[in-house]
Parts: C-alpha cells; structure tokens; sequence
C-alpha cells in the first residue's frame, strides 16, 4: 500500500477569545488584577489607572516590550515568564505566568489600544476585539504596529474604549489595596489617589507561622474585627504578594468546619502568604487545585491554627465579659442592693430559713456542681501551669448580723437564676440562665441582678406566705425605684 505524510499544526479558532474569556473571567475587576500584575513583572515601581464610565487607562513605568517582547504578548498561552519566574531589575518574582491574561480584556471592552516605550523606540497597536471575532481564526485578523523614536522613558500605556461592564473605582481601589503586593517600589493610584496595603480591618490580631513539608513556609495574621466585615470576610491567601482567591474568601468554608456562632465568623479575616503553593495556582490565578495533596495539607493545617486563634479568642472574650459583669455585679450590690434591703425585715436566722426551704436540696444540688465546677478549673489551670489563686468573691454586704458575698457562676441553663450557699454565706447568679442571657443581650444585666437577688431574699424571709413575699418584694424593689429616681 503506497502511503503520503503532509504536515498539519494545531488551530485555534476566533471564538476561543470569546469562550475562554467569559468562562475563566467571569467579574470584571480581574481585567485591573491581570493588567497590574502586567506591570509589576515589567518592573513598574508606579502604575496609574484612571476609571471613567467610557475609558480605563493603565499607565505605568516598567520595562516596556521591544519588537520581540510585543510577538511574545501576543502569543495565546505562551510567555516567556514561564523560562524565569524572576525579574530582571528588582528580582521579583513573576505573578503572572500563563499568557492567556490578556482574553480578560474582551470580558470589559471592544477595542483595546496598547503604547510600549523600549530603549528610545514607541511601538504601538490596537487590538479590535470585532474584528478579530470576525474570522474563523485568530491569525487572520492582521494587527498592524506602529514604530517611532521617541524621548520618552520606558513604559506601557492600556487603554481600554468601548467599556461593556461597570467598573466602580471605590471597589477597584478597596480590591488592589486587598489583592496586590503594593509597596513603596510598587505603588499603585486609582483617579490619583495613592493605594496603600489595605489595613482598614481594625481589631485584635494574631500571628500564624508554619513550616509545612509540602508547602515549606507559611506565614500571615488572623484578625477578628471589632465589626462585621460583611462580603471581606474570610481568609485570602497570597502567593508571591497577590491574592490568588480574590472572589472566594470562603474557601475554606469557615462556616461549616469552625464550630463558632456565623456572627463571629462574619468578623475574622486572614491574610496568609504561601508562595509554595505557586505550582498549583489555576490558570486564571484566581484559586487552585484543591485536590493536589499540597492544598490538602495546606488547608488541613491552617484549619487547625484557626481553631486554635477562634478558641482562644473566645476564651478571650469570656474572660472580658465576666470581668465587666462582675462590675455590674458590684455596683449593683454596692449602690442599690445595700439600700434595697434597709427596708426589710431581715431576720436574724435568714441563713437557718434559707436551709429549710422545700427546695434545699436542689439548692444544695446546684451549689455542689458550682463546687465542682471551680475544681475542674482549678486542676486545668494547674496543668497549664498557671497559678491556682482562688478569685476574691464580690461585694459583701450585711443581711441581719450575717455578712454576705456575691458571685457569677455557670450553673447550667435549666437551673435557677439564683442560689444561695447557707454555707458560706454566698448568693451566687447564675450566668448560663436564659433570662441572663436575654439580660446580656439588651444591656439590661444591673435590672437582672436587682431582681434575682431580691427575689430569693425576699422569698426567705417571707416563708410559705405569698402575700408576704409579694410585700416584701415589692417594698425592696419600690426602694430601688426611689434610688433611680433620686
């Protein structure tokens, strides 16, 4: 059988501009990402953009293409980032590494016109994204470049004319501040306004430092905000200086794998830079392949930090809010309580009544888990080393000839709101109670306090009679009345 070989080559047709740029760039704001980024592998040290609602332009500083520069740009899927990931005047590292940026373009505009100024000489061309969807194939469409000499330094211009999509400055600004590797050789304006890294996010921080087998160094910061961050929450991850999960703060889901209230969630953002992950960054550096090993483990172990910071945090704040309600606590006591009972008959035996209640054994139930309560805590502070000081009990005050305490305790939600330890003379509230919790919630703890303690003192002393427990507690309560209004 007589046989023939012909040569053939790969085609890429025009429509591959159009199906890859709205498949892979679907928001807009990745037009500005890839055009930076453009600009800082060129070496740029300023990048000034201008966003009207008909024309964005892109000016910065860099390098700028020479004849060859210009041919590799407008290669689809090629680049020669991909030969040495580092720039030739400050050793960057390159953040851009694919070729295939520049389909982002089509996403916001009909025609693009790029300027580059190299040793003396301006190239120029235009790219009619019309046009070259007009033909079958991408290299039918001739672009034709213009050369000139020229004194001016070195630089790229982009323009982009007939805008499709609205591109809101604030958001542009408040994004780049977000997801670019600024810095005082990399600075970057919006409509003139100099871009600083975004630190507007205000809170209390915390540091994440790792050294993962697969990964290697892995550093950054946690910060629960002292306000909900909305749509910035989350944790964006940077490798080699720019954000790759713009879009997708909540790549890891923080929701559904961090055991925490979702208005805590809402406040915590994290910066984390992992620039081994650089080789599985997707094309469009705008995520990655969450099934490489590398990412697994990535996102297994800072999982595990942030767990570690929320629990700590929330230890953290546990401790502030008990703290200030054991203020509350103590000026209640010491301001209203105190002059509260001057009315009252408080006999002398309150302690002896108080044991005989129909109820004592619950009490003496309840004040028994208050006892092992504070043993736990005690042996776990012990175990982490930390000093085993019992915490002074609150305000004292005199019922009778006896002198009282007062503390919060955690007694569990189904138990009473307040208990007293006949004892050792203790009143205890009790801070798991519903009606606590509501309390907390609308700013109404000192009312909660008044009420609960004068409740149990005022069903004491009254007995079995409800006619005289309402008179008694009216009368106490009426007198903190008269304080409110004094």
């Amino acid at each position: 059988m007589e046989t023939s070989t012909y040569s053939t080559s790969i085609k890429a047709g025009s429509a591959l501009i159009q199906t890859l740029s709205s498949s892979l760039y679907k928001n807009a704001y990745y037009v500005l990402d890839e055009l930076i980024s453009n600009s800082y592998d060129a070496d740029a040290t300023r990048v000034d953009i201008n966003i009207s609602q008909d024309e964005i332009t892109i000016r910065d500083d860099g390098e700028g293409m020479d004849r060859e520069g210009l041919e590799n740009y407008l290669w689809l899927g090629y680049t020669e980032k991909q030969k040495d990931r580092k720039t030739k005047k400050f050793g960057r590292h390159t953040i851009g590494k694919f070729g295939i940026g520049k389909l982002s373009m089509h996403v916001i505009c009909d025609k693009c016109s790029i300027t580059t100024i190299r040793n003396g000489i301006e190239r120029s061309l235009i790219l009619d994204f019309e046009k070259i969807l007009s033909h079958q194939g991408l290299s039918e469409e001739q672009i034709r470049v213009q050369e000139a000499l020229t004194n001016e330094e070195s630089g790229t211009k982009v323009q982009l004319v007939g805008i499709k999509k609205i591109i809101d400055p604030q958001k542009a600004f408040r994004r780049i501040a977000r997801n670019m590797p600024l810095s005082p050789n990399f600075q970057v304006t919006v409509n003139g306004n100099l871009l600083r890294p975004e630190e507007i996010i205000k809170g209390k921080e915390f540091g994440i430092a790792l050294n993962l087998p697969l990964t290697g160094l892995v550093n950054g910061k946690l910060i629960h905000s002292d306000s909900p961050l909305g749509e910035f929450a989350g944790v964006y991850i940077k490798v080699h200086g720019r954000t790759v999960n713009a879009d997708d703060p909540d790549i890891f889901d923080l929701m559904n794998t961090i055991a925490r209230p979702g208005t805590f969630i809402a406040r915590l953002y994290a910066v984390i830079h992992a620039d081994g992950l650089d080789d599985i960054v997707l094309a469009t550096r705008n995520g990655f392949n969450e099934d490489s090993p590398k990412f697994i483990e990535f996102k297994d172990t800072i999982l595990r930090r942030i767990r570690e910071i929320t629990g700590e945090i929330q230890r953290s704040q546990s401790r502030e809010e008990l703290e200030y309600e054991k203020k509350l606590l103590e000026d209640v006591v010491r301001h209203q309580i105190d002059t509260m009972l001057k009315g009252a008959e408080l006999p002398d035996d309150f302690l002896a009544r108080y044991s005989k209640r129909p109820d004592a054994e619950i009490v003496k139930k309840a004040i028994r888990e208050i006892q092992e309560r504070k043993q736990e805590h005690e042996e776990r502070k012990k175990s982490r080393g930390e000093s085993e000081e019992e915490e002074p009990p609150l305000r004292i005050i005199r019922i009778g000839r006896k002198r009282f305490k007062f503390e919060l305790a955690p007694m569990g939600k189904e138990a009473y709101e307040c208990v007293l330890d006949a004892d050792k003379a203790i009143f205890y509230v009790n801070t798991d109670h519903p009606q606590y919790l509501f309390s907390r919630g609308e700013g109404s703890l000192p009312h909660h306090f008044r009420r609960v303690i004068i409740f149990e003192i005022a069903r004491t002393i009254s007995g079995d009679s409800l006619v005289d427990f309402v008179d008694q507690y009216q009368g106490m309560m009426l007198q903190d009345i008269a304080i409110k209004q004094a």
